[in-house]
């Protein structure tokens, strides 16, 4: 199913059941990749269940060819990623209302970490791969949702945040969903809604939520430095350097190629979305929203959005048919 730093993953069926379950080993039989593992596992059994969580079925100390190996819940969409080129191929451009379900799950899942264990804990490395997606209950096998089920993944790098006891923890997830420079050598859970926001931007505008390339380059070059060659972009020494910065995802579609170079730009989304997305992407850690607040408040109206939208879906598409059956009797 896929392989990062921490493992790889494959799909088993059993034999009878025809159940299909995730299972995750070390990438490599070295001590740092078990030790990764085995990091992930003791995360997952502290964390324990929730809807917006990837579930621990089991694990095995002893699993073969390369131990341990982790049973987890599967999710059939793939990660966040391989869900967008699903909606894509489908129809074009990411739905608005799978955008304001993924916040509402995320709202959950986060809150989850960060309100409700016995220790706030902070995530540090959320992007779309870290993502998984799952079909709703009653979805075919053959559908692609729009309103799937949104799990928060990869859970290796959590840390606790317990404000002026043990050390500050250093920002260690990946920069292009990386939170401002100032919040990188001491975390907080505001990292994670941060991230959440820059992965928002890539799954309603198909780019990476850092700042252009060239505007980069030009900047360096302004600044009386040395500039880098746009391939050398690619190695984590600029990669920390180049911020992830906030496009609106309401911006009419003109506006999105001329202002934000954007080469395929998509239908605007609602103002009222974008003014959510935004507060999670604030730059200012004290006045980003928290995970907390998005639960209480946003959820609800979100629900209600996701509502209005299901419906005005389902009244195109029987208007669509209508207008097609009279066009086939004339």
């Amino acid at each position: 199913l896929g392989e990062g730093t921490e493992g790889k993953v494959s799909l088993w069926r059993h034999k009878w059941k025809e159940e299909h379950i995730a299972v995750k080993q070390p990438a490599r039989g070295t001590d740092f990749h078990r030790n990764m593992l085995k990091q992930e596992l003791k995360n997952l059994k502290m964390v324990g269940t929730h809807p917006n969580v990837v579930s621990l079925l089991g694990w095995d100390d002893y699993y073969a060819p390369i131990p341990p190996g982790i049973f987890l819940d599967y999710c059939q969409l793939g990660d966040l990623l391989e869900y967008q080129n699903l909606l894509v191929d489908a129809g074009h451009y990411v739905p608005e209302e799978s955008i304001w379900k993924f916040l509402v799950d995320m709202s959950r899942g986060l809150d989850y970490l960060h309100n409700h264990l016995a220790v706030p804990y902070i995530h540090g490395d959320l992007k779309p791969s870290n993502i998984l997606v799952a079909r709703p209950p009653g979805c075919r096998n053959d559908e692609v949702p729009l309103l799937p089920i949104f799990k928060l993944a990869d859970i290796s790098r959590l840390v606790p945040y317990i404000p002026g006891q043990g050390p500050n923890h250093m920002f260690f997830g990946t920069p292009e969903y990386g939170p401002p420079f100032s919040e990188r050598r001491a975390v907080a859970p505001a990292v994670d809604i941060y991230a959440i926001g820059a992965t928002v931007q890539h799954l309603a505008l198909g780019c990476y939520p850092t700042q252009d390339r060239k505007a980069f380059i030009r900047e360096v070059m302004l600044q009386g430095m040395d500039a880098p060659h746009e391939k050398d972009l690619n190695h984590i020494k600029w990669r920390n350097l180049i911020p992830v910065v906030y496009r609106p995802i309401n911006a009419a579609a003109e506006e999105q190629r001329t202002k934000y170079k954007l080469q395929h730009p998509n239908p605007p989304y609602s103002d009222v979305l974008n003014d959510w997305y935004s507060m999670c992407l604030e730059h200012e850690k004290h006045r980003r929203i928290s995970a907390d607040i998005l639960t209480d408040w946003f959820v609800p109206l979100a629900e209600g959005q996701i509502e209005v939208l299901a419906a005005k879906r389902e009244r195109d598409r029987a208007a669509d048919i209508a207008r097609k059956l009279r066009e086939t009797a004339t």
